[in-house]
């Protein structure tokens, strides 16, 4: 019993140590590039979605509501402050996840996103490379919404009444006060 618990212990030991971080891992399913900051990243399951960019900012759905928006990392090193949004190098995505290098001169850091499958959750995982102590601070401004305006008030109402309805709001809204809007 003793020398397969050794073993055990030794192979999850190795497992660890050997293991790389999910930006640095490579498969059939994986494609990494050049981050560009203005473009759409995501990581989504049934439940949950963070839905961002690839500088590293997105904001977190639970369904059926939105959480927070503008999301954000930032990374103290001594005395200076670095913008996540400033240093993204590559991004990699996988089937379960999406994540997102961070590259300066005196660390790396890996944002892994990860939305499980069965669970109404989403996780951020941050690993910090570095031989110099790094200190990562997270900022995201809450915005507690539902998914849709009738998410909840358009239950047992008749369709026809409904998109009447729908209607009726959009008129509310700035669409109506734009020149192009025709009113039928």
């Amino acid at each position: 019993m003793r020398p397969k618990l050794l073993l055990l212990v030794t192979v999850f030991l190795a497992s660890t140590l050997l293991a790389q971080p999910p930006c640095d891992q490579s498969g059939a399913l994986t494609l990494s590039r050049p981050a560009r900051n203005w473009q759409f990243l995501d990581a989504v399951g049934p439940h949950a979605g963070l839905l961002g960019r690839e500088d590293g900012t997105f904001e977190a759905w639970i369904y059926p509501l939105k959480l927070f928006r503008d999301f954000q990392l930032r990374f103290r090193v001594g005395e200076i402050v670095l913008s996540g949004e400033a240093i993204p190098r590559t991004i990699t995505v996988r089937p379960e996840s999406s994540s997102v290098k961070y590259i300066y001169d005196s660390f790396t850091a890996c944002a892994t996103w990860f939305v499980p499958i069965n669970e109404q959750a989403a996780i951020l995982d941050v690993e910090v490379n570095s031989a110099d102590p790094v200190a990562v601070e997270a900022s995201f401004i809450p915005d507690v919404a539902w998914m849709w305006p009738m998410g909840l008030q358009a239950q047992g109402i008749p369709l026809q009444q409904r998109s009447s309805q729908v209607l009726g709001h959009c008129r509310n809204s700035k669409l109506d006060r734009s020149p192009d809007y025709v009113q039928r």
